[in-house]
């Protein structure tokens, strides 16, 4: 750990830029809790442990459980709530479920898939604005079945994407990128890792296989 401290010091004469330690931590899987409170010391960084967050996601070291995405569906219900649906139309309802509240989950859904009942969640807030606005306790009549609403607009529904098939097509999207960048390091690191059947592109998952991986 010294000898990290030891690059980052170098790092901060080369590039004159300056490392805040103090708003840096130290995490580790399988060491002592001894040995990290003396190497936190060493590198002057305050010590976290699991679960955590990096960059708005959860960090674990153990399956995603539907716990770790309630953070999405409490803001997804905050939008919601902000929004006066009262004073808009059916029109632009449907339009903020196309636009704003289809893009809110994709950064969780790119990496991680979704345990179903948060998916259930999410569809039922966005079928419940749609057709009821900010009187969401107030049951109205159904006038089109929520499958005929999440189908394309060329098939007669109203286009809205459905977040277990755009969970799918987000991490599907990782084995387009490794066949179109197979030179890449995380590729690399992949392929060294996990075992490529012949004939496949990615990587099998097995049992063995980190959480981040399984998605």
């Amino acid at each position: 750990m010294r000898g990290v401290r030891l690059i980052l010091g170098c790092f901060e004469m080369l590039s004159g830029l300056k490392i805040n330690l103090s708003k840096s931590a130290l995490l580790a899987v399988n060491v002592e809790e001894e040995v990290v409170d003396d190497l936190s010391g060493i590198m002057g960084c305050v010590r976290q442990s699991f679960p955590n967050q990096h960059l708005g996601l959860p960090l674990v070291v153990s399956k995603i459980r539907a716990v770790d995405w309630r953070p999405l569906t409490e803001r997804m219900e905050k939008r919601l709530e902000g929004w006066a649906g009262k004073r808009l139309s059916w029109g632009g309802r449907l339009t903020l479920l196309q636009t704003v509240m289809a893009n809110l989950p994709i950064f969780y859904m790119s990496l991680f898939r979704i345990p179903i009942g948060i998916a259930n969640r999410m569809e039922m807030l966005r079928r419940r604005f749609l057709r009821s606005g900010a009187d969401s306790g107030v049951r109205k009549v159904c006038l089109i079945k929520w499958n005929k609403v999440r189908q394309p607009k060329r098939l007669g529904g109203l286009g809205v994407r459905s977040i277990v098939q755009m969970n799918k097509a987000l991490l599907g999207k990782w084995v387009w990128k490794s066949v179109a960048d197979p030179k890449a390091m995380w590729v690399k690191v992949f392929s060294t890792i996990y075992t490529t059947p012949a004939g496949s592109h990615f990587p099998s998952i097995e049992r063995s296989s980190s959480q981040l991986f399984k998605g």
